[in-house]
């Protein structure tokens, strides 16, 4: 009774509870470099000393380059500030839904999240910051905006939950 107990019960539970624990954790890695990528895009359009963004260089991702590939960022001008929109070559003529319209709250960092859909139908897991180049009396705000494929966070936890649904099918069976 026992070992039936242990088999239909509590394996099944523990299976769900890892696999709960390590898709959060992919969610949470994933969102980390999108805003570790929001930081670079920000430092990198903003490091010349001017008041309007720059288009960003060496970002150090090459999927931003790749028409398409889930990966994005943009920059775009809020209210009466300076500039145009700027995207990366992987946006092409495509521009990104602005989280702040979807009426999301900014987490402890300022970021704001959403999850929306891609140029392509893709799901992407969006971050935003607003900054401001200016200064209190002349404030001069721009929207950053970094996109990434949820397909790909999807992937990962689908390549850990066969071996792991199969490790406890096998423990469960003898």
């Amino acid at each position: 009774a026992t070992a039936a107990v242990w088999t239909l019960v509590v394996l099944p539970v523990v299976g769900f509870a890892i696999d709960y624990v390590r898709k959060r954790e992919t969610e949470l890695t994933h969102d980390r470099r999108l805003s570790q990528l929001l930081t670079i895009i920000v430092a990198f359009s903003t490091d010349h000393g001017g008041v309007e963004p720059r288009q960003p260089r060496n970002i150090g991702e090459p999927l931003f380059e790749i028409t398409h590939s889930g990966w994005y960022w943009q920059i775009t001008p809020i209210g009466n500030s300076p500039g145009r929109r700027m995207v990366s070559a992987s946006l092409g003529s495509e521009t990104l839904t602005i989280p702040r319209d979807a009426v999301t709250k900014t987490d402890a960092s300022n970021v704001r999240w959403a999850t929306e859909s891609g140029p392509g139908g893709e799901p992407l897991r969006l971050a935003e910051v607003i900054f401001n180049t200016g200064d209190d009396e002349a404030p001069r705000l721009y929207s950053y905006i970094v996109g990434g494929s949820l397909d790909f966070v999807d992937e990962r936890i689908a390549e850990f939950r066969v071996p792991l649904f199969l490790a406890l099918g096998l423990a469960g069976l003898g």
